[in-house]
């Protein structure tokens, strides 16, 4: 995000500015040389977080376990059926009995989940039998 706009937003600027496009090269002292150092050092920037992403990506393909039907442990209605879900995600239309809170907001106190809107949450479910 910070090198994407770093390198686009000085080109935008640099273009209000009147430098031209499709040029390899430029006379100094127009007053471009700042914002093209920061537009080259995002382009740097963006060039090592798409790295680190791929190499992420290919290593967690190659070499990662994979994941079990819910990871993050959480209990809504999309983490209910198995991973990667059937073609018809449920037997039978699933019926909710009951509220409850997700299991990253149990730590805090009813009051404040209740002031941020967080209480109560439709998570507890059962499948139709």
């Amino acid at each position: 995000f910070i090198g994407f706009n770093m390198a686009f937003f000085g080109m935008h600027i640099l273009g209000f500015l009147g430098m031209p496009r499709r040029i390899y090269t430029y006379p100094s002292g127009l007053g471009w040389d700042n914002l093209n150092l920061i537009s080259t050092i995002g382009g740097m920037v963006f060039a090592v977080g798409t790295g680190i992403t791929l190499v992420n990506w290919f290593h967690a393909r190659w070499w990662g376990k994979p994941a079990g039907p819910n990871p993050w442990d959480a209990d809504s209605l999309e983490w209910s059926t198995s991973s990667p879900p059937p073609e018809y995600n449920f037997a039978s239309i699933p019926v909710v009995y009951r509220f409850g809170l997700s299991s990253d907001a149990r730590c805090f106190p009813d009051w404040v989940l209740a002031s941020c809107g967080l209480l109560p949450r439709l998570i507890i479910f059962a499948n139709n039998r």
